[in-house]
């Protein structure tokens, strides 16, 4: 070949696809008229053996064809490279070239050895035609060792996904054929070597299989986007609504704009309801688009490509509104189950009017967006009065995504409670994960839902999950060995002041014992809140100035029975039990008895119903009046 071709391949396909072997072999064979088409695929154990024989019968290797083919970059038109064959020695080491055919009332053979030294010049006499005793237009190509560049995917020689992608690369060959009354018929077969025979099964890809378009006219002119100033250009398409695919590779959307015979597809829609199979063809009959060398994608600069696509797009919209209403009401049902789900969204949940919405890849967007709106407020040092208003609204959505994160805590432990969950272990590490600590009002999203019982919770200075009265003593300065009893939660609020009342704490103690009705009665209940508040007495008033316990648990009969028939339990308002009361002990009654100090201990006793409800009703109120808020604005 009259170019350094082993230098050169690398170059002109800098992002070969195993693909593209069957586009130029198949575009070859029509332009050489062929209306039959035999693409064998032999596969072997490994993949990396598969070898491919394609056979026409076409017009064949006459001199006029080999001279073409023996000159790199000699085109026939104004549609052809001369370096479509390029692509073969991307992936085989060689091409078995051997093709029949007539001249002159006689019939002739050439067979030719395509490798990177093909060099007809260097020595014609191997390449020179011969008279055939075969009189038939033939032209096999036998695809022989393959090399360096690997088939990646097994797909790429599977017989069906190889006849869908020949389907959609050659929409606008396949309908200028069809206009003219021309039937070709390409067959594609695969032989798959066992290990006793041979099996093989083959599919075919005729003029017949391809849709009779509607055609619509699409303004391109006065764009500048061509050297001709009002090209005739067309959109053809066809929408079927009762579309049933063959096999998995088969496309139900097909978006392309025509060049040079072939279809270089462009994203518009992504989804279709089901049922629904479109393909719209951008299509000109004055070769107005170019394809790359390497055939890779349009020769146009990217501006006017995306105008290009833009105005497309654009009647494509205004096509499928028209034909397929169900994508406008189905993408408004999407879009209020997304606002409704995620309300901090709102605003943030970009249209594109032709796709039926995938909700996972329209929330990912919307939330990618979201979160670069919440980078750049906080990388701002000043804000101005406009910059102050966006911050308030992205504030409300940050607020109300944390709101929603409690819908999802509470729904979890309803869920339990509901399946008759009685783990402690469970509902304790829904509510705040064993062990765990946390230290000036450190907010763990994800982990630290001590909120359920009360949104004030949330100021702590310290939380301690199962730790020790040893530990809880450390985090109010005081050294002392305390004991090894773990309450389940723990929770101080240091005030800061100057008289030691204002400095010592306040402390929450929080005990889960599980949902099943709690059999003990009320006065041995009592007596184990009583115990472990002198073990904290110790503490009056230096360390802590007051301590409040919470018990959560399954309220057995007699335990109700015993809260309502006392005066000194008091009912709370709740949407379930939830009872306060006080007790009283004196810590050190034994060492002085006439100068007692008394201490008083206040205590909830509330069921999981209680603190769920309870915690739903706060949390929708907030998120409620988070959604209105941020749909006014938006």
């Amino acid at each position: 070949m009259e170019s350094e071709l082993s230098h050169l391949k690398s170059y002109l396909y800098r992002n070969p696809n195993f693909m593209n072997i069957y586009e130029e072999a198949v575009k070859n064979s029509l332009d050489a008229g062929a209306d039959k088409i035999d693409i064998i695929i032999k596969k072997k154990k490994k993949i990396s053996d598969a070898e491919l024989t394609i056979i026409d019968n076409g017009t064949g290797f006459n001199q006029s064809s080999f001279n073409r083919f023996s000159v790199l970059g000699k085109k026939a038109d104004i549609e052809h490279k001369g370096l479509g064959r390029v692509v073969y020695l991307m992936y085989y080491g060689e091409v078995k070239i051997s093709s029949t055919y007539q001249f002159n009332g006689e019939w002739l053979k050439r067979d030719i050895n395509f490798t990177d030294d093909f060099n007809p010049k260097s020595a014609p006499d191997l390449y020179k035609e011969e008279k055939s005793s075969q009189q038939i237009s033939r032209t096999e190509l036998m695809y022989k060792r393959l090399i360096h560049q690997k088939i990646h995917d097994s797909k790429f020689i599977d017989v069906h996904y190889v006849r869908s992608f020949l389907f959609a690369k050659f929409l606008s060959e396949f309908y200028t054929l069809k206009q003219k009354g021309k039937d070709v018929v390409i067959t594609i077969r695969d032989e798959q070597e066992g290990e006793d025979d041979l099996v093989s099964n083959d599919v075919k890809l005729s003029s017949t299989d391809f849709p009779t378009f509607d055609t619509r006219d699409i303004d391109l002119s006065g764009k500048e986007l061509f050297d001709i100033a009002n090209p005739k250009t067309k959109i053809l398409y066809k929408i079927e609504n009762d579309y049933s695919p063959i096999n998995s590779y088969e496309q139900s959307i097909i978006t392309a704009i025509s060049v040079d015979g072939r279809s270089f597809e462009v994203n518009i829609i992504d989804l279709l309801p089901p049922g629904f199979r479109v393909i719209f063809l951008l299509h000109s009959e004055e070769k107005i688009f170019k394809s790359k060398p390497d055939r890779s994608g349009l020769d146009i600069d990217n501006d006017k490509l995306k105008k290009i696509e833009e105005i497309f797009k654009s009647y494509i919209i205004n096509m499928v509104e028209e034909k397929i209403p169900e994508i406008k009401s189905e993408n408004k049902k999407t879009i209020r189950e997304i606002n409704k789900k995620y309300p901090f969204l709102i605003g943030y949940l970009e249209s594109t009017g032709v796709t039926l919405y995938r909700k996972d890849r329209l929330i990912d967007d919307a939330h990618t967006k979201y979160n670069k709106d919440k980078k750049a407020l906080l990388d701002l040092q000043n804000l101005s009065d406009s910059q102050f208003d966006n911050a308030l609204k992205i504030s409300s959505r940050v607020l109300t995504e944390y709101i929603l994160h409690r819908e999802t805590v509470i729904r979890k432990i309803d869920i339990l409670q509901k399946n008759g969950e009685n783990d402690e272990t469970l509902l304790h590490n829904v509510i705040i994960p064993q062990k765990d600590v946390y230290v000036d009002a450190e907010i763990e999203l994800q982990r630290n839902n001590i909120w359920l019982f009360d949104d004030k919770f949330m100021s702590f200075s310290t939380v301690l999950s199962e730790q020790s009265i040893k530990q809880l003593f450390k985090s109010l300065d005081d050294e002392r060995e305390g004991n090894d009893d773990r309450p389940d939660i723990s929770i101080v609020f240091s005030k800061n002041g100057d008289s030691e009342q204002t400095k010592s704490a306040d402390v929450v103690i929080i005990e889960l014992k599980g949902q099943s009705p709690h059999k003990n009665d009320l006065p041995i209940i009592v007596k184990q809140i009583v115990d472990r508040a002198k073990v904290l007495s110790e503490e009056y008033p230096s360390k802590i100035n007051r301590v409040w316990y919470y018990g959560v648990l399954g309220l057995s009969d007699s335990l109700k029975r015993d809260l309502y028939g006392s005066d000194r339990y008091h009912k709370m308002f709740s949407s379930d039990e939830y009872w306060y009361g006080q007790e009283t002990f004196i810590p050190d009654y034994e060492k002085d008895p006439s100068q007692a100090n008394r201490i008083q201990v206040d205590f909830f006793l509330l069921s999981y119903k209680a603190l769920i409800d309870d915690a739903k009703s706060r949390n929708s109120t907030f998120l409620n009046l988070l959604r209105e808020n941020i749909t006014h604005n938006d």
